[in-house]
């Protein structure tokens, strides 16, 4: 994405339009004076979508906050004002009052509003803009009273609003004696009411509180004592023993913990002195607790009250360091610091990624505060948290020694660049990210000295690529990430020590390959892009020539790399893009750019790494990427490099194999080298066979695809490389236990294997009995054979496959696609009229099975094969059959089909549809109006009749017909959805009606056409079928003419409705289909309605006998319901219209109506004989 599609330019660009906006529909949701007994003009919907409107504009602020600072006191103020105008009408307003639930939902809006306002600009600043008028207080504490009714965000405005007001700078007693007490009794009961349930509403409680408890007067009044009473029982006043009061629930406990935070931050230090060591044993007594199963203790409000805990003392021993008579705070200090730092590698805590960085955050914040030789001990002491042999307390004290605050950043220990001796599968995860999260704050605080570097160069050279393997997957993400953290933040604030410390740079030349490492190769996205970051950081501030002397370099050539060239530096930082790295095959693709503007760093980085790491990795894509990104390198290599590390490779697959333990990756590493190698290479072909043969087995109930996949792409490199090579027996038998595994790769790999296998005759046979079978592999890659694109009769019988139907649908439409490849690489000899038009024929491919219309997969495989050599089927007349084809796809209800056979037609006959889609003929199938377009198709390139000769007219109305055959399908269809049935036949309805009166009556013939019973094809084992698909077209075609009735749409004077009749009165012969005969009599019901309509006399009365006959006489039940309630629409029609008035049916006609709906035309016949002679009426016709 670029940067000027992303929201948060759309938001600055649009920034005072959108405040506009907001502002003027503010105005109109808060414009309303509201009175009980006035008209309110706003409607419950209205506020609801202005709210909602409201909502989502608000929102576009969440990426830049700071915009709407411009306008949030305008808001704030007016949705306040209007909140206590509304809250009085509410007051004055009996709950039975119409107003009521207007007024209610117009309050709750304007809280939904504040509490997105507080969602995007954050708590302070839309509290400052509160009104903090002294006087409300009292009339905001009755909204929070025991009776008050509104929901959390009310409660949560006026607790916001409440928190503003509790600052002004007097006595709250001024205003009313018992104010104090009844706000902080109010306050404190919301944290501490044990059925209290947890809400939004009791953070902003907390915060409101802890502003209430660290006024001087509520100090003075003891209220921050009653506080700290209520919520911890003290047993011993000079032993500081605290316990938790039992009554509290946990919520209230995390409640008033998140309160206590506040406090220590509001306080002044003076303040909270008396009451620091009741603090620090609730605190104790909490987290004593925290490892119980049932605890649901917040560490994050355990940790930050710890950390500001830590800062107060810090504080009062700087006050009263000159005092001999005052405490000494260091005991209390010390044993914050060890509980924070406890709880780095502490197995008793529930801690989260959140909590693991609030740690870390503020571990660092506390070591800032202390003296320097304090700060190295903490740190050491958090380090040996790593339990890494290495970082043991000599080593971290030799590293420290003589570091001063005069030369923390100059002096730094010079360290052997080898790797730390770690067991990762051992490492504890949440220990090390903690303390990795530590170290990066520390750095991006710039506390941490420089003598550390080195120290985590070798850190961060192990857990860059840090991973845990699990059964299915990996873990140690996290570590990852924060690995990027901490080589960004050494980048971010040490840039300025190049002069002052030029040997700390080898440090971040080292971490920064190591990020680059991670930005092209890691399988993370998140982690790639962290890693790109730290690049863009380091490339910044140090240059883009900062890895042109890494880990080698002298003192001043370091000195020297802030004068790097720029261009370099944005051509790097122009190859991070977030969106090409979001593809692994592309971010593998950035090497390749590195390489070319750092050259030097292709050997001793990017192939190092490929070669130790890379093709061996646990995760398939890391190798596949990694063995073709290693021969692209070594493509411009000279031979003896090549050579060296084929052997290097070849040599380490060998002894592994050898000893039992193959790593996966080599042999498809092996065999991209030998894709690169020269002839020379030619002597190791046999060694390397023989090893194969000799070693590599494949069961394909067990081994991973991958294996199989490996093997495939060796064999093939092997063949390209000498092609006189045989593949033996062995070999062969693990080949075809590979293919047997149905998996994407292995058909890519065995395709390739295909391209340059030479087959025998028992090969072939054995090739044939795997896709009589359905095995996918051999289906799709049989057209690559050379095989086969040798002889006539391997083609013939790969037809004969293709039209059998035993096979499943998916392979004989897998075995389509090879033909297209056959098409395109056989001999012209080959390609025979009969053989193309076997082919074409598949499209009329409508196998049914329990799975559905399985036979759409073959007809979709033959439009793909059809459009990839169409132009070699312009044989004969095989255009035209092809055409016929496509045009009756393109109407059918699935709509991949439809639209790649529109797309062909349009192909195929070069059809000029700009004025209809434009310049992108592709948007037909996205078209909504898809049924417009193909019907305008079809009336512009099939419908015209001028044509002389009678050939041309018979091609045209086949094509109509085979047109027509599969409109019916969607616009008649039974089963499709709404969607595609009221779309087909609205866009046929609009067709229709703007022809002409022949033009009609040919649509309607071609449609009766359809009707007639056609004889099934002979074709073996597709009889059925055959027959099926013709019955279903019978009953859509009737389905769509009772549809076209039912519109009243007038049909022409030329057309023969008496052929509609006969052909209707037809298909409901000889069976019991109720569906049909339902539309059957639909048809005859709406002949007669329209005689009825239009004239006195029926002129065409056999529609009438045929439904009294099925009334009386048909052996369904439900056909002779369906019957009189046919007949019954006619003769009411008939007595509305006085049909029959001069003649008298009058009478008759009521007589016979309650004869129908008397009766129960559900009884046997013989019961209803009678009646049904009760409805015929003599005289109508």
């Amino acid at each position: 994405m670029d940067a000027v599609d992303s929201p948060e330019y759309t938001t600055i660009k649009n920034s005072p339009k959108i405040q506009c906006e907001i502002l003027e529909k503010l105005q109109f949701l808060i414009g309303v004076a509201v009175e009980a007994n006035a008209d309110i003009p706003l409607s419950l919907t209205q506020v609801t979508i202005t709210t909602s409107q409201l909502l989502v504009q608000i929102s576009q602020f969440e990426t830049c906050p700071q915009l709407i600072d411009a306008s949030l006191l305008q808001y704030v103020s007016l949705i306040a004002a209007d909140y206590i105008q509304l809250k009085a009408a509410q007051r004055r307003c009996a709950p039975t009052d119409l107003h009521a639930p207007l007024i209610t939902a117009r309050i709750q809006s304007l809280c939904d509003l504040v509490y997105c306002l507080v969602k995007v600009r954050g708590l302070k600043a839309v509290t400052s803009c509160l009104e903090s008028d002294l006087y409300m207080v009292e009339e905001l504490i009755s909204y929070l009273g025991p009776n008050q009714t509104g929901e959390w965000k009310e409660n949560y405005f006026v607790l916001l609003w409440l928190s503003i007001m509790v600052l002004m700078p007097f006595p709250l007693s001024l205003i009313n004696s018992a104010l104090p007490e009844k706000l902080f009794g109010l306050l404190n009961g919301m944290l501490g009411n044990a059925s209290n349930k947890y809400g939004k509403e009791n953070e902003v409680a907390s915060y409101c509180l802890a502003k209430l408890l660290t006024r001087s007067d509520m100090i003075e009044l003891g209220f921050l004592k009653r506080f700290y009473d209520g919520f911890a029982k003290i047993t011993c006043k000079l032993g500081l023993s605290v316990i938790v009061n039992p009554t509290l629930n946990p919520l209230s406990v995390n409640d008033s913990l998140r309160c206590m935070n506040y406090i220590l931050k509001f306080i002044r230090f003076h303040d909270i002195e008396p009451h620091i060591y009741v603090h620090l044993g609730i605190v104790k007594a909490i987290l004593a607790h925290a490892s119980e199963p049932h605890a649901r203790v917040d560490m994050i409000r355990v940790i930050k009250n710890l950390k500001n805990l830590a800062c107060n003392y810090i504080f009062l021993q700087n006050q009263y360091l000159l005092d001999p008579d005052h405490t000494d705070y260091d005991a209390q200090l010390e044993e914050i610091l060890t509980m924070l730092t406890n709880m780095v590698d502490s197995a008793d805590y529930v801690m989260n990624t959140d909590a693991r960085y609030c740690l870390g955050k503020d571990i660092a914040k506390v070591i800032r505060l202390l003296p320097l030789d304090y700060q190295v001990d903490i740190i050491n002491f958090v380090l040996q948290k790593l339990d890494v042999k290495e970082v043991h307390r000599e080593f971290l004290r030799d590293i420290t020694l003589g570091v001063t605050q005069a030369n923390r950043d100059v002096y730094i220990c010079p360290q052997e660049s080898s790797y730390l001796s770690v067991d990762t599968e051992l490492v504890n995860i949440e220990s090390y990210h903690t303390v990795f999260l530590v170290m990066a704050e520390l750095l991006r605080t710039s506390v941490l000295p420089v003598t550390y570097f080195p120290l985590l160069e070798r850190l961060l050279r192990v857990f860059c690529f840090f991973k845990q393997l699990r059964i299915t997957f990996t873990i140690g993400s996290q570590l990852r990430d924060a690995c990027c953290f901490i080589a960004w933040a050494m980048f971010r604030n040490y840039s300025a020590l190049r002069r002052k410390n030029p040997m700390g740079l080898i440090c971040v030349s080292s971490i920064g390959c190591q990020l680059m490492l991670m930005t092209c190769f890691d399988s993370d996205l998140m982690i790639r892009r962290a890693g790109a970051a730290g690049i863009q950081e380091l490339i910044g501030r140090f240059g883009g020539s900062v890895f042109e002397h890494q880990g080698k370099a002298s003192a001043k050539a370091l000195t020297e790399i802030g004068a790097a060239d720029a261009a370099l530096a944005v051509r790097l930082i122009e190859e991070l893009d977030y969106i090409k790295l979001g593809n692994l095959s592309r971010s593998f693709d950035t090497a390749i750019s590195f390489v070319e503007k750092l050259p030097y760093l292709k050997n001793s980085l990017f192939l190092d790494f490929l070669l130790t790491r890379g093709i061996t990795s646990f995760e398939y894509e890391l190798r596949y990427h990694s063995a073709q990104l290693l021969a692209r390198f070594l493509e411009t290599e000279n031979e003896q490099r090549v050579t060296a590390v084929f052997l290097q490779v070849y040599g380490s697959w060998v002894t592994e194999t050898q000893a039992g333990r193959p790593a996966d990756g080599l042999l498809g590493a092996i065999a991209c080298i030998l894709l690169v190698t020269s002839s020379s290479f030619d002597s190791f072909h046999r060694s390397i066979t023989a090893t194969i043969e000799e070693y590599v087995t494949y069961d394909f109930h067990r081994d991973p695809f991958y294996k199989g996949e490996e093997l495939l792409q060796l064999l093939t490199a092997v063949m390209k490389q000498n092609p006189a090579f045989t593949i033996l027996e062995k070999l062969w038998d693990a080949v075809f236990q590979v293919i047997r595994i149905d998996h994407v790769k292995i058909v890519l790999a065995f395709q390739e294997f295909c391209r340059h296998i030479s087959l025998t005759e028992q090969d072939w046979e054995r090739f044939m009995k795997y896709m009589r079978n359905g095995n996918l592999a051999t289906v799709k890659a049989v057209g690559y054979l050379l095989l086969v694109m040798s002889s006539h009769e391997r083609i013939a019988q790969l037809v004969v496959l293709l039209k059998d139907p035993s096979i499943q649908a998916e392979s004989r439409a897998a075995l389509m696609h090879s033909f297209s490849i056959i098409v395109q690489r056989a001999p012209a000899e080959f390609l025979t009229y009969d053989l193309l038009f076997e082919l074409v024929q598949q499209l009329d491919d409508y196998t049914i099975t329990q799975q559905g219309d399985v036979g759409n997969k073959i007809r979709l495989a033959t439009i793909t094969m059809l459009n990839s050599n169409w132009r070699t089927f312009f044989v004969g007349n095989l255009e035209f059959e092809i055409e016929k084809r496509l045009l009756r796809l393109s109407c059918e209800i699935i709509d991949k089909i439809k639209y790649k056979a529109l797309g062909l037609i349009i192909r195929i006959n070069g059809m000029d549809l700009t004025s209809v889609f434009g310049s992108d003929m592709s948007v037909a199938g996205a078209s909504d109006n898809y049924y417009d377009v193909i019907l305008d198709v079809y009336r512009k390139f099939y419908l015209d009749k001028s044509y002389p000769d009678t050939e041309t007219l018979q091609w045209l109305d086949e094509l109509s017909h085979n047109f027509w055959r599969g409109y019916v399908f969607s616009a008649g269809a039974l089963s499709a959805s709404n969607y595609t049935i009221s779309k087909s036949f609205v866009a046929f309805l609009k067709f229709f009606t703007a022809l002409g009166d022949d033009a009609k009556v040919h649509v309607l013939t071609v449609l009766l056409s359809l009707l007639k019973p056609a004889p099934a094809k002979p074709s073996k084992g597709k009889v059925g079928m055959t027959t099926d698909r013709n019955l279903k077209c019978q009953l859509c075609t009737l389905n769509l003419f009772v549809h076209l009735l039912d519109s009243f749409t007038p049909l022409p004077d030329g057309f023969n409705t008496k052929a509609l009749y006969i052909r209707a009165y037809n298909l409901h012969l000889n069976t019991t289909n109720v569906e049909r005969i339902q539309r059957v009599i639909g048809i005859f019901n709406h002949i007669l309605l329209r005689q009825v309509r239009s004239q006195e006399t029926l002129a065409f009365a056999d529609p009438l006998k045929r439904i009294l006959w099925l009334i009386s006489n048909h052996p369904v039940l439900r056909v002779r319901q369906l019957a009189a309630e046919a007949l019954f629409e006619v003769y009411d029609e008939m007595l509305n219209k006085e049909f029959g008035k001069e003649a008298g049916l009058s009478d008759s006609l009521s007589a016979a109506m309650d004869i129908l709906q008397r009766v129960d035309w559900t009884q046997d016949v013989k019961k209803i004989k009678i009646e049904a002679e009760g409805v015929t009426i003599k005289g109508l016709n």
